[in-house]
C-alpha cells in the first residue's frame, strides 16, 4: 500500500520545476490523498474478501 503512494510522490516531486518550494505541499497532498484512497481501497477489499463470495 505504502508503495503505491510513496511512487506518486516520488514521481510527482521529479515533475515540478518550482523554484519557490511550494511544490512540497502538492507532494504532500499527493502523499496523504493516495494514501488514504489506496488505504479504502485496501479495508474494502479485505472487508470483501472476509465477507465469502456473494
Amino acid at each position: 500500500m505504502f508503495g503505491t503512494s510513496a511512487g506518486l510522490a516520488v514521481a510527482f516531486f521529479d515533475w515540478s520545476d518550482d523554484s519557490t518550494g511550494l511544490f512540497m505541499v502538492g507532494v504532500t497532498l499527493v502523499l496523504l490523498g493516495s494514501l488514504a484512497a489506496t488505504g479504502t481501497v485496501a479495508a474494502a477489499l479485505r472487508h470483501r474478501s472476509e465477507s465469502g463470495p456473494a
